[in-house]
């Protein structure tokens, strides 16, 4: 805040605490006025800013209100959720490729037949006629497939709740909000 230098000519200039000790000219006068020291300052009278630090170029002030701060502060939660939930899937997704198909299982199995003996293949076949082929449900290696197939599609969805999370937080920061 500047302070109200008066001088013998009837102006008084504007100074501020960092000008203390030096000299000003008058525009009145055009007579040398020494500023006094930060104690002397304080004597002096005082005059508001006309131009507040807090305005934005547009003239705008931006204001942080209880609601502004909820606001940012749950669009903060929902991008680290998001986005947390969101690299936790990338990353497990990583160390888990599914990169195999159907036609590879079968190869494998096929090969596996491949490799049984004669009397391995008959013991086998009995045990099919005595018992059947068993619960119908797929390998391990397809259930896990499928899993991490549906997992893609959360861990789209969960980018996108942490997108949107972060563009909330960017405009409840950003905007210029007026009082």
């Amino acid at each position: 805040m500047p302070y109200l230098l008066p001088c013998n000519c009837g102006h008084r200039l504007p100074v501020k605490k960092s000008q203390a000790g030096s000299f000003v000219g008058c525009p009145g006068c055009e007579r040398q006025l020494d500023v006094p020291t930060i104690a002397g300052l304080s004597k002096l009278e005082w005059v508001e800013d006309e131009t507040p630090p807090s305005a934005s170029k547009d003239g705008a002030k931006r204001h942080w209100s209880l609601v502004r701060g909820i606001l940012a502060a749950t669009c903060f939660v929902v991008a680290l959720l998001g986005l947390g939930r969101s690299g936790m899937y990338g990353i497990y997704r990583y160390n888990h490729p599914t990169n195999f198909t159907v036609d590879d299982w079968m190869k494998l199995i096929d090969e596996e037949t491949r490799a049984l003996s004669p009397a391995q293949t008959w013991d086998t076949w009995c045990s099919i006629q005595e018992n059947g082929l068993g619960a119908k449900k797929p390998p391990a290696l397809f259930i896990q497939k499928r899993y991490l197939e549906q997992m893609d599609t959360t861990m789209g969805r969960w980018a996108i709740v942490g997108g949107i999370g972060l563009l909330g937080l960017l405009a409840a920061s950003w905007w210029p909000f007026k009082k």
